[in-house]
This record gives C-alpha cells, sequence and structure tokens, in this order.
C-alpha cells in the first residue's frame, strides 16, 4: 500500500531549521484543526471520548482534544513514517499522556470491540478503492460503543474538475511562513478511461525554489449517494452529510469537501 503513504516526507523534521520553527508549524498545525475539534466536542457533548483516527497525520485533531481535557483514551494510524516520527516528537515534547501512535495498516491493527466513542477518518479516505472503504466502514462499526460516532470529512475535488483541461490541472499555492517549504506545486491528472479515478502529483520547493519533497496519491471520487450507500450496507444510522465543520447542508456546487457523521445504534 505505498501509494497511500500520501505524505512521505513532507513532515520530515530535517525540514525544520530549528526548534523555533518547529514549534510555530505545531501552532499553526494545531489551529488548522481546531474546527475539527470543536465539531467533535460539539457531535459528543459533554462527556469524555475514546477515539481512533485512521489517518491521523502528525495528530493534531488528539493533541486539540488532549489539551481540551476530553480525551480519555485516543489512538492515531498513519501509514506515512515521516509523519508518524513527527507525531511521536511531539507527544514527547508536549508530554501528551492519552494519545498512542501507531505507524501502520489500519487492516493490520485489531482494535478492541464494541470499545470507542468516535472513529474519525480525515481527509483519507478519499485515497480508499471501494473494497479498503468498506473495510474501514466495517471496522469503525465493530470498534464503535453503541451510541458511537464515525465521523468522515472527504475532499470531493469538484472545483478542480471544472478547471481541467484535456483531463488535467495544475496550479501552485503559496505556504503559510510557519510551513518549512515556500510552495507546492500541484497536478491533478484523470485518465479518460477512468472518470472516477485521478492522480495527483505534489512537488514541495524551499524558498530557493529548490525541490524538497514529492508525492503522488492515487485518488478516488465519492459523491453523496455512493457515501450513504457504503454506510447504510454496514448498518450505520443517522447519516448526515454537511458541506463543513458547520453544518451546512453539503453541496456539490459550493462546497470543497463532504463532512459525513453517522451513528451506531
Amino acid at each position: 500500500m505505498d501509494e497511500y503513504n500520501t505524505f512521505e516526507g513532507v513532515e520530515d523534521l530535517k525540514n525544520y531549521v530549528d526548534n523555533d520553527a518547529l514549534e510555530k508549524y505545531r501552532k499553526e498545525a494545531l489551529t488548522s484543526f481546531k474546527k475539527s475539534s470543536d465539531f467533535v466536542k460539539n457531535l459528543i457533548g459533554e462527556q469524555k471520548i475514546k477515539i481512533i483516527e485512521v489517518g491521523s497525520g502528525n495528530s493534531s485533531l488528539l493533541y486539540n482534544l488532549e489539551k481540551e481535557h476530553i480525551l480519555l483514551e485516543g489512538i492515531g494510524i498513519e501509514l506515512a513514517k515521516t509523519r508518524h516520527i513527527f507525531a511521536e516528537k511531539w507527544k514527547q515534547d508536549k508530554n501528551f499522556k492519552n494519545i498512542t501512535n501507531i505507524n501502520d495498516d489500519f487492516r493490520n491493527i485489531n482494535f478492541q470491540k464494541k470499545y470507542w466513542n468516535v472513529f474519525v477518518c480525515n481527509s483519507t479516505f478519499q485515497y480508499f478503492n471501494s473494497d479498503i472503504a468498506s473495510d474501514l466502514v466495517k471496522t469503525a462499526y465493530s470498534s464503535l460503543a453503541k451510541n458511537g460516532f464515525l465521523i468522515l470529512d472527504i475532499p470531493t475535488y469538484e472545483s478542480y474538475q471544472k478547471k481541467m483541461k484535456n483531463n488535467v490541472y495544475s496550479f501552485i499555492k503559496e505556504m503559510p511562513i510557519t510551513n518549512p517549504f515556500k510552495y507546492g506545486l500541484y497536478e491533478l491528472s484523470r485518465k479518460s478511461s477512468s472518470p472516477n479515478e485521478f492522480l495527483n502529483i505534489s512537488k514541495y520547493f524551499d524558498k530557493n525554489g529548490e525541490l524538497k519533497a514529492e508525492k503522488s496519491d492515487r485518488i478516488y471520487k465519492w459523491d453523496k449517494k455512493k457515501i450513504i450507500s457504503t454506510l447504510t450496507r454496514q448498518n450505520f444510522s443517522n447519516i448526515r452529510v454537511y458541506g463543513s465543520f458547520d453544518k451546512i447542508p453539503f453541496d456539490n456546487q459550493i462546497h470543497e469537501a463532504m463532512c459525513i457523521t453517522a451513528q451506531k445504534i
């Protein structure tokens, strides 16, 4: 599953020139996941929770939740080794107590069944084909306690698809000043024979224009109907599809991602 190591090398600790640069990036990461952590808090109410996150990256969501003192136990699963190392270094430096970071494929892990309150897959589901996606949803259902929630955040790439010429769209994005890279160059392409499958190539450059990291991802298109069908087949109920963490109803003409909640009753 090497093609799913979507951010390998992007958060390599060697990219940060000193501890001050690392701390600024950590602060940015926590801020960027604040809406996500607030969404979890609003969904579960006042209770403290046990949570699994697949595609946890640097574990910003989990660290936000622990800083809010609502996390009893958390597991973050990330395939990219450098992101796992980044998360572990952060955990050690800040003495986070309730989080376990795992560098592995979620399908290799035996989760305690009927135990967890929340199961999250944040901006990762789009890298899964139908078989792997079904495995994840099945794993979530068996792991969740009664009334537990599954949360999915899935980019749609609708605006990029509209801008494609000859099935290719590329653009440059400037990074925040706290990021170790100056800018990223992205190219999204699609085979005419596979309209629901894309290849995304990302290249990251420093302030001198030197290429520092590169990744290639296979991306699968998920629409509202398909995701609801996948969740329903695994017996999830109370399925809600939003266009943002503000719980605005999803509209594929407006929103760049689906934010989905489903409950095990």
